[in-house]
């Protein structure tokens, strides 16, 4: 018996000097979804108010800003004061001329995304009060920027 259970022990030593063992290790993988807004084309938009004179009703005219934002993202549009402010208020320039305008955006410039194949459209609403026009001087080409920003 004594033979046998040392058989034994030495089958066993062989069987375990000869198996190995697999280490393991986990990997983590991580990612971070950022939220992102984008306009649609980098093409300016133009808002044109045509020939006006004076004595007319108030002009407004619209534009509309397309862009898109990241599923679950906020986002705000807003504008600067454009080119040639008086303090705070817009303003169309010819030379030395000058008319105030008011740029408005819809509601829709608060909001949040829903992913890149929806639009957001925000239309843009510039007014020329009539008052504004009454003792405008006669010049060509009065014109303005204002930059939009959207942030995420």
């Amino acid at each position: 018996m004594n033979k046998k259970l040392t058989q034994s022990l030495a089958i066993a030593l062989v069987l375990l000097s000869s198996t190995s063992f697999a280490a393991t290790k986990d990997v983590i993988i991580n990612a971070n979804v950022v939220g992102t807004c984008a306009f649609a084309d980098a093409s300016p938009i133009t808002i044109d108010f045509g020939s006006l004179q004076a004595g007319t009703a108030p002009a407004n005219k619209t534009g509309i800003a397309q862009f898109w934002c990241s599923n679950g993202t906020s986002y705000t549009l807003t504008t600067n004061n454009g080119s040639n402010p008086t303090d705070t208020q817009k303003n169309l320039v010819s030379g030395g001329n000058k008319i105030p305008y008011s740029l408005v955006l819809d509601d829709k410039a608060t909001g949040t995304g829903t992913g890149k194949n929806t639009a957001i459209n925000v239309v843009l609403t510039a007014t020329i009060a009539e008052a504004a026009l009454e003792d405008a001087p006669v010049a060509n080409n009065y014109t303005d920027t204002v930059t939009l920003t959207l942030n995420p």
